[in-house]
C-alpha cells in the first residue's frame, strides 16, 4: 500500500461514518478493524501455531537468568545466528534453521530458557 492509497482509504472510513459519531468513536480500532473487515469481505484469520522452533545454546547458565521467558531478536554471526534481547545483550546462540522463513520479518520470536528453544510466531497472521 502506498501513501495515495492510505489517503483515499481515510477518506472512504470518514465518508461511511454518520455524521453525529463523537470523535473519539471515529477513531475506535474495533471499528476500524469491523470496517476493514466488511470491505474485505472476510474476517481475520486467528493466529496461526508457531511455525518457527529452534534449539539455541544459552549465553549463561539456566539459574543466571531471571525471567524464564524472554522476547529476543536475531542477528546473522559466525554461529549461524545470535540471540539478544531488547537490551541488546547476548543470550543465546544457534545453526540457522534450514527451513529458515524467506520472510522473517513479519515474526516474533521468545526465547524459553527452560527449553533453551527460540519460538518464533507470525507478527502479524492477517497479511499476506
Amino acid at each position: 500500500m502506498d501513501r495515495r492509497r492510505a489517503e483515499e482509504d481515510a477518506v472512504a472510513y470518514y465518508e461511511q461514518l454518520p455524521q453525529d459519531i463523537d470523535a473519539n468513536d471515529r477513531l475506535d480500532p474495533r471499528r476500524i478493524r469491523d470496517w476493514l473487515n466488511a470491505r474485505q469481505g472476510a474476517e481475520q484469520r486467528p493466529r496461526q501455531a508457531a511455525p518457527v522452533a529452534i534449539d539455541v545454546t544459552l549465553a549463561r547458565p539456566e539459574d543466571a537468568f531471571l525471567e524464564r521467558r524472554l522476547s529476543v531478536m536475531h542477528f546473522p554471526s559466525e554461529r549461524g545466528l545470535t540471540w539478544i534481547d531488547p537490551a541488546g545483550y547476548v543470550v543465546a546462540w544457534s545453526q540457522l534453521p534450514a527451513d529458515w522463513p524467506e520472510v522473517i520479518e513479519r515474526h516474533s520470536f521468545v526465547l524459553n530458557v527452560d527449553s533453551s528453544r527460540v519460538e518464533g510466531e507470525l507478527y502479524l497472521p492477517h497479511l499476506r
